[in-house]
């Protein structure tokens, strides 16, 4: 799971950074703020979108599972949904 977060106090995100720096032999990576912004700094222009649509979809759709729609779960989810709307 990637996490993006803003911590406007610098002193709790030293203490942040220092217990998640403790993690790293868990597998946890830092990744600075400067190399997260150049990965998703896409411009999404008219032109890049007309461009680029079909990768655009596929990305959208990469997590998308046909078999949700057919399972009890998602009858459980409907209906919560629906019991929240309707209140």
């Amino acid at each position: 799971m990637k996490l993006s977060i803003e911590i406007p106090n610098e002193q709790i995100a030293q203490k942040i950074v220092w217990f998640l720096e403790h993690l790293q032999s868990e597998g946890v990576k830092i990744i600075k703020t400067s190399e997260i912004n150049s990965d998703t700094k896409t411009m999404y222009t008219d032109e890049y979108i007309a461009e680029h649509w079909q990768e655009l979809i596929s990305i959208g759709l990469s997590s998308y599972d046909e078999n949700y729609y057919k399972s009890e779960q998602y009858k459980e989810d409907r209906g919560a949904y629906l019991m929240e709307k309707y209140k």
